[in-house]
């Protein structure tokens, strides 16, 4: 997709398609826009859908009351070879064969894979229905996938460029510590504390052992960090950096427009390169040129 067609396509695209339809809590349809009904098994799920947990609880619930008064909004889909695939209106799709409708309202729209993505992790997010590493993975398959840059998709979604970034860094967290936040074991206040840890996964199990607040883990964090930082400052010896490495650290800086350090280990094989920021808005820029790597 080229710059042109992506800085339009998601907002508005998905302001075009969301108009035409209610949220999962409206009671009123115009029935005229429904194109047409579809047996259930014409219908196949997009699995490119960022939500992929359905509370079964809440499905049942829905299911109840479609049973009781219909299926109010239609779900709606697009042509797929002799089927249709689902862009919006899963937990609906799913709670209709839970209490066995055989067919059900549909608004059919021919749409690009790149619009069927960018529909369902627009839909989710206005109305809520992703976790947040659900949330975190669709924005950054709209980076890697669809090529955005952070600022578009922080522009299309109505949410902060930081709020995108911070998101986006919870996918750095090891898989066991991403289980914990799904789990609900852990909270995203928790998750965000441990990004960038030495090892968050122990600091985890100690969150939920000893079942610590945000702002416990938040100074838990913060002596780690502290202890770290004096470990590594005691195996590390202080030497004056050879012409070399100077030259090489302003190449760097230059090339990449951000502060970078150099400090070799006392093996002299062995060392740290650091990316240097003086605010979150520095940061944020750094995480962008990483991502784009």
């Amino acid at each position: 997709m080229d710059d042109k067609n992506r800085k339009k396509g998601l907002g508005r695209g998905l302001s075009t398609l969301l108009a035409e339809t209610n949220n999962d809590k409206g009671n009123n349809l115009d029935v005229s826009i429904i194109d047409r009904y579809l047996p259930i098994e014409k219908i196949e799920p997009n699995l490119n859908q960022p939500r992929k947990k359905f509370d079964k609880l809440k499905l049942e619930e829905l299911s109840q009351s479609i049973f009781k008064n219909g299926i109010i909004q239609p779900v709606i889909v697009r042509p797929k070879g002799f089927k249709y695939e689902l862009i919006a209106g899963e937990r609906r799709w799913r709670a209709a064969q839970l209490c066995k409708i055989h067919s059900i309202p549909v608004i059919v729209r021919d749409i690009t894979d790149e619009q069927a993505a960018e529909y369902a992790i627009a839909e989710n997010i206005q109305r809520e229905d992703l976790t947040s590493i659900e949330e975190a993975r669709s924005y950054k398959n709209l980076l890697d996938i669809y090529s955005y840059t952070q600022e578009e998709v922080s522009t299309a979604l109505g949410k902060s460029r930081s709020y995108i970034a911070n998101m986006l860094r919870l996918l750095t967290l090891p898989a066991t510590v991403i289980s914990f936040l799904e789990e609900s074991k852990i909270s995203i206040g928790h998750a965000r504390a441990l990004v960038g840890l030495e090892d968050p996964t122990n600091t985890a199990k100690k969150i939920i052992s000893r079942n610590l607040s945000v702002r416990e883990t938040e100074a838990l964090v913060k002596r780690i960090r502290s202890n770290s930082s004096l470990s590594i400052s005691t195996s590390t010896k202080r030497i004056k950096k050879d012409i070399d490495t100077l030259n090489l650290e302003k190449s760097l800086t230059f090339q990449t427009k951000f502060k970078i350090t150099i400090n070799q280990h006392i093996d002299n094989k062995s060392g740290k390169l650091t990316f240097n920021y003086n605010s979150l808005e520095e940061l944020d820029r750094i995480c962008d040129f990483l991502y784009k790597r």
